[in-house]
């Protein structure tokens, strides 16, 4: 809705005189932002992304973008406890995509959260299990878990999965 047609609809907040925002028009200011942020990140302007994505979120905190977008700012910053903190806002938002829960093993493995990682690892494979590389990183919290049975028998289903990317 354009602003124009927003203000003649809302006449209680003209005489009231305020100029409280619709969604929409909120939304556009965190995708400027969010954009601008993306921009940042272009030219490695890692604080500047970080600044403008931050801003991006306290007009949308509902966005997925954003919350990725910071998540794997932070990550690649091995900033994990506030990557994680993202990951888990973007899981959220969409429960059902296994590559945040892949993303997320892989900050807690990283921070030897074996037990938490091996469980996100394993969301991951259940939610796509014919994804080679999910049970790939299974085999890999279970090697670090000095689980080596089951850590075969995921580096082999990964191998079944994929042969010709084996890792």
């Amino acid at each position: 809705m354009f602003l124009k047609e927003w203000l003649i609809k809302d006449q209680k907040a003209q005489k009231k005189k305020t100029k409280k925002l619709p969604k929409d028009m909120v939304a556009s200011e965190a995708e400027r932002l969010f954009d601008s942020a993306i921009e940042s990140i272009a030219t490695q302007n890692w604080v500047q992304a970080e600044a403008r994505l931050a801003k991006a979120l306290s007009h949308s905190s509902d966005s997925l973008q954003i919350h990725l977008a910071l998540a794997w700012l932070w990550r690649r910053e091995i900033r994990w406890p506030e990557a994680e903190g993202e990951f888990l806002s973007a899981m959220r938002l969409d429960p059902n995509n296994p590559e945040w829960q892949n993303d997320l093993g892989d900050i807690l493995l990283h921070q030897r959260r074996i037990p938490q990682a091996e469980q996100a690892f394993r969301q991951a494979v259940l939610l796509a299990p014919t994804k080679a590389a999910y049970h790939d990183n299974i085999g890999t919290v279970l090697l670090e878990a000095q689980k080596l049975r089951e850590a075969v028998a995921a580096y082999q289903e990964a191998l079944r999965l994929d042969p010709n990317n084996a890792s």
